[in-house]
């Protein structure tokens, strides 16, 4: 089974029609913050716009719009917003953004990329409901079934598809090491965190293990960036191009922390979903458990549920076990 492949086909099915080739592109809410996550779905989007005749036109970082940094675009120009489990009230800050960048670019095309939707209070779609009316062309993709319903019911007016996460884009996801340890827990410790306890103390147990190193690392990009925020506009060409690299920089931090910790298990066991969408494409053996709000249950259940090197375990009754299969399975495919 190429999982990666097979993937690559669903998102190219899902978004392809919302593009021509030769289209320019501007990205919003580039993901400028330490979540491997989400720099895998800037990695996916960005390969998937080159592979099909995209250009990107510019790309923006949340907390620059907020200090007024915002491009101009012509009508033509198609308004991209990064994928994500964001859309809806846990995360208000970019709704806001979302609903600023409908109000500003009017008349330019919408592609929203695909994310998770979730609200505590369906009556808070309203706002974002009012801001995505009207328009000429906007088309929102949605990575699990649930979200899309919601989606259809809540936002009437766009195209709304269902599509696998933007990180399957890129086609180049491979351990980037030799397991060390049989097993490794890649678990949240925000507020999406898993509420069972047993994934906290299930073989070596981390969180997407950035290190010091590679935090300060992105203190400093983050301080660079806000003082190009501000001579950004007497230097737009020079700025434009130092971000460009402090983007691709902040990725690899983010990427190659989250490559080394999932490659260093033979079987990995996660409530993150990309620690799920990860080993799926990297082909690691792995068990996905609940985050606190279904999107990685609902994702597997949409995507995943016949990929044989995944497992979706409701609660953990039954890891011990299935971990124990998949490290077996896994020694014996490595002996041939």
């Amino acid at each position: 089974m190429d999982y990666g492949a097979e993937q690559r086909s669903h998102l190219a099915a899902a978004l392809g029609p919302a593009f021509r080739r030769g289209q320019r592109a501007a990205i919003f809410d580039f993901p400028f913050y330490l979540n491997p996550g989400d720099s895998a779905i800037w990695l996916g989007t960005a390969r998937w716009l080159s592979d099909h005749g995209v250009a990107v036109h510019s790309v923006h970082r949340r907390e620059s719009l907020e200090r007024g940094m915002w491009p101009e675009l012509d009508r033509d120009v198609v308004v991209v917003f990064m994928g994500g489990g964001n859309f809806g009230d846990l995360y208000p800050e970019h709704q806001a953004l979302r609903i600023a960048a409908l109000s500003r670019y009017p008349e330019n095309p919408v592609v929203h990329f695909p994310q998770t939707l979730n609200y505590h209070d369906p009556s808070q779609s309203g706002e974002i409901s009012a801001a995505l009316s009207g328009r000429p062309s906007v088309t929102m993709a949605w990575r699990d079934r649930p979200s899309l319903a919601a989606a259809e019911r809540l936002l009437p007016g766009p195209t709304h598809v269902l599509s696998p996460d933007a990180a399957c884009g890129f086609p180049g996801w491979a351990r980037s090491r030799e397991a060390r340890d049989d097993f490794v827990s890649v678990r949240r410790t925000d507020a999406e965190a898993s509420p069972d306890e047993a994934v906290r103390s299930f073989g070596r147990t981390v969180d997407w293990d950035i290190g010091l190193v590679r935090k300060v690392e992105w203190k400093g990009l983050s301080a660079l960036h806000a003082l190009l925020d501000g001579v950004g506009r007497v230097a737009s060409a020079p700025a434009r191009a130092l971000r460009t690299s402090m983007y691709a920089e902040l990725t690899r931090v983010n990427l190659d922390a989250a490559l080394d910790t999932l490659s260093s298990g033979r079987v990995v066991v996660t409530d993150r979903l990309h620690g799920h969408i990860l080993c799926a494409l990297m082909r690691v053996p792995h068990i996905a458990l609940p985050d606190r709000y279904g999107k990685v249950q609902h994702y597997y259940e949409t995507w995943s549920q016949d990929d044989p090197l995944s497992v979706f375990l409701h609660h953990a009754s039954r890891l011990e076990a299935e971990a124990s299969r998949l490290l077996e399975q896994a020694r014996a495919s490595a002996k041939g």
